[in-house]
């Protein structure tokens, strides 16, 4: 059972494609910065289907240097949307 009672899985959207890219997921512009134990995501993703249902994100960018994928929660502070 999760954290609000709810015996399902947790839903994942894929983050990897960035305006104006082709899908090559090996050079993202999005970077990843560690402040303390945070890490700190800048960049946008252009298309991320299952995003309004997801609880997880699967993120790719560049943390200091190679490209990784990060898994973020939806409920975490930043900017996750849409166009307005």
């Amino acid at each position: 059972t999760g954290e609000d009672g709810d015996d399902r899985a947790p839903r994942a959207a894929l983050a990897l494609l960035e305006p104006g890219a082709v899908a090559d997921v090996t050079r993202p512009r999005t970077v990843g910065t560690t402040r303390g134990r945070d890490l700190v995501l800048c960049g946008t993703k252009a298309l991320v289907p299952g995003a309004a249902d997801a609880d997880l994100f699967v993120v790719s960018a560049r943390v200091d240097g190679p490209p990784r994928l990060v898994i973020v929660e939806a409920r975490a502070g930043g900017a996750f949307g849409g166009p307005g």
